[in-house]
């Protein structure tokens, strides 16, 4: 019986439904108009750093790639482990995407690109606009600065890396497949374990490249206990409350009659 799981066990309820996000829709859109105006602005701000070094460029761009896998990691295990779609703000623009993805993988396939890069840009803007206010001139300033500007690149465009690791290989150019199978961006193959039983594992979207470290140090194990020992919230609470329960066991809203029709506003995914 769904009600007779315990806490923290991960299950695909039979259906989810997925709540507007018409008037979100348009804040994100202007999160992304904004990123990269001030992503433009950071950028040009360094160019003299970059030319009197390029080898310090390179260094950022690569450290920024594997800040940025950790921060997707990070992010991914906080919205499948804590809270509900009930959760004030992030409850609805953040941890439902993430319970939906599990039920649904291949809805990240049907986002426009405002949908699948929109909350990344949104999340990104504080440490935009510090980087367009920020004094530079000085080496580790630049250094930072350069740093948080290429995470915040490779944060951007995390979900639409995602997005590519769950579509069919014959809707993907040569090059995105080359870059795929050289592990340069998230392979299909290696994402596919997060989407295996339990789910407790692979959390990192970028690239993937944490995922062995983060898991072999019981990283997010060792969150959770520490998490639970502080506070006394539970990992996974919401699962298995009762089968007309949305994601993860999460109350969200009632499920849509079939014959009614698929509107932005409110849509039903059948679970696997």
């Amino acid at each position: 019986m769904p009600g007779a799981m315990a806490a923290g066990t991960p299950r695909k309820p039979a259906t989810v439904a997925v709540p507007d996000t018409g008037r979100y829709y348009w804040v994100e859109l202007a999160g992304i108009v904004a990123w990269v105006g001030l992503f433009a602005w950071a950028l040009l701000r360094l160019v003299p750093a970059v030319v009197e070094n390029p080898f310090w460029a390179v260094a950022m761009v690569m450290s920024g790639y594997v800040a940025a896998d950790f921060l997707s990691g990070f992010v991914h295990w906080a919205g499948d482990t804590w809270g509900s779609y009930q959760t004030p703000v992030v409850g609805k623009a953040l941890i439902s995407g993430f319970r939906d993805h599990h039920v649904d993988e291949l809805g990240i396939t049907r986002h426009d690109p405002v949908d699948t890069n929109g909350n990344n840009c949104l999340i990104a803007l504080p440490a935009m606009v510090f980087l367009v206010v920020v004094p530079i001139g000085n080496p580790w300033v630049d250094g930072l600065s350069g740093f948080l500007l290429m995470t915040a690149m490779w944060t951007m465009v995390t979900n639409q890396i995602h997005k590519w690791a769950h579509l069919p290989p014959e809707k993907l150019s040569p090059f995105l497949r080359m870059l795929q199978r050289s592990r340069i961006i998230l392979d299909p193959d290696h994402h596919r374990l997060h989407h295996a039983e339990p789910y407790l594992s692979h959390y990192c979207i970028t690239v993937g490249w944490l995922n062995p470290v983060l898991d072999g140090l019981g990283f997010f194990r060792g969150m959770e206990k520490a998490i639970q020992a502080v506070t006394g919230a539970v990992p996974r609470a919401a699962n298995g409350e009762a089968e007309e329960f949305g994601v993860f066991g999460e109350s969200i809203i009632p499920a849509i009659v079939e014959s009614e029709p698929e509107t932005r506003a409110s849509r039903t995914v059948a679970g696997g």
